[in-house]
């Protein structure tokens, strides 16, 4: 086989031409995926479990949306209702309360007291489920009015006794604890 000469030219660029000349992105090689527009915008399961925790009291418990309530709601009518569980619960409750009765009248057929004389029968109430209302949203309380002022006028000052200095010396007073004075012969 017979040699060959190749001849290789290397063109070097510096440090801030090289990204004006070569293109550095892969769009060759792998086409970006298409996003929707909402896509960007929901967070991921976990994420949304975190908000949902970081929000949790600040969540109303009660509303026709955006509440505690509305979640329970569509997450029973998603997953179908817990009435099925409360059925189930309200008929071991029946069936414990028949055996309890059922017991009951086997002893106290044991205990028969001698010469016939039987023991009053004891009917046992029936235990039912008791599934509470949702209690109705809080009432706004009023913002609270705002506290009367107290003052006093010339005609208090002068019904005290000790003159014009006194009058003063009250009024200071009367002011450091809040009172307003609403005369002027006094000042």
């Amino acid at each position: 086989m017979a040699r060959q000469l190749v001849d290789l030219t290397k063109t070097v660029y510096e440090k801030n031409q090289y990204q004006k000349v070569i293109d550095t992105s892969f769009t060759q090689l792998v086409q970006p995926p298409a996003l929707s527009p909402t896509a960007s915008f929901l967070p991921s399961i976990d994420e949304f479990f975190s908000y949902y925790e970081e929000l949790f009291f600040d969540i109303p418990k009660f509303g026709e949306t955006n509440s505690h309530e509305y979640l329970i709601k569509t997450s029973e009518d998603y997953i179908g209702s817990t009435n099925v569980l409360n059925d189930e619960i309200q008929a071991l409750i029946d069936e414990v309360t028949e055996l309890r009765q059922e017991n009951l009248d086997l002893q106290q057929r044991l205990i028969q007291l001698p010469a016939g004389i039987d023991l009053p029968k004891i009917d046992i109430p029936k235990i039912e489920v008791f599934t509470p209302e949702p209690p109705p949203p809080p009432v706004p309380i009023p913002p609270p009015s705002p506290p009367s002022v107290q003052t006093v006028d010339d005609a208090f000052l002068e019904n005290l006794r000790g003159g014009r200095r006194a009058a003063r010396i009250a009024l200071s007073a009367l002011e450091a604890k809040g009172i307003v004075y609403t005369g002027t012969r006094y000042r």
